[in-house]
């Protein structure tokens, strides 16, 4: 009483009780809220954060398709804190649950664009090497087992891997020698 709550503050109080909810890891409960603070405050100041909020919750609940949704939610609006950690796990659903090779490939792609640290673009790159070989990408599983290759800061193992793949790619396509080549690599 007596209050006057200005849209600022409605929408932080709305969110807020959303979060909380999330941060005590209650992920089914957290979704109706969340939801309606994306519904209530579609140009919210927590918008971003609300979407990857509900889609950790939709994959806690086993629901990849609507946390696929929302993580390409965080991914449109560009680049934020949330917008690496949002392509990994985006692409991550693409690849295993939902084996939509295309889309995996073009989410570790821009992740490997956006990665800030050598750890996350080697393993965009792998991701994108495994996609591209599932999708029938030559020339990109090519390219990018190069990159990892020249890199002094792939790992031994990441480059057995990614030979391993284009090993595969040239054997798939018959070209033999190619292919004995990157397996004894």
């Amino acid at each position: 009483p007596g209050y006057k709550v200005d849209n600022a503050a409605k929408d932080n109080l709305n969110f807020k009780s959303a979060e909380t909810q999330y941060e005590s890891a209650n992920y089914p409960q957290a979704i109706q809220p969340l939801s309606d603070y994306i519904k209530k405050f579609p140009n919210g100041r927590h918008l971003i954060k609300a979407y990857f909020y509900r889609a950790d919750c939709f994959v806690a609940t086993e629901n990849y398709t609507s946390a696929l949704a929302d993580y390409e939610n965080v991914i449109r609006k560009g680049p934020s804190s949330y917008y690496v950690k949002a392509l990994k796990k985006a692409a991550t659903i693409a690849y295993n649950q939902n084996q939509n090779f295309e889309k995996s490939y073009d989410l570790y792609t821009k992740l490997q664009a956006a990665a800030n640290t050598d750890e996350i673009k080697i393993e965009a790159q792998l991701g994108a090497i495994r996609s591209a070989y599932r999708s029938g990408k030559k020339e990109a599983v090519y390219k990018l087992t190069n990159d990892i290759n020249i890199s002094p800061n792939s790992p031994e193992d990441d480059k057995v891997e990614a030979n391993y793949y284009a090993g595969k790619m040239a054997y798939d396509t018959k070209n033999y020698d190619p292919a004995i080549d990157y397996f004894n690599k």
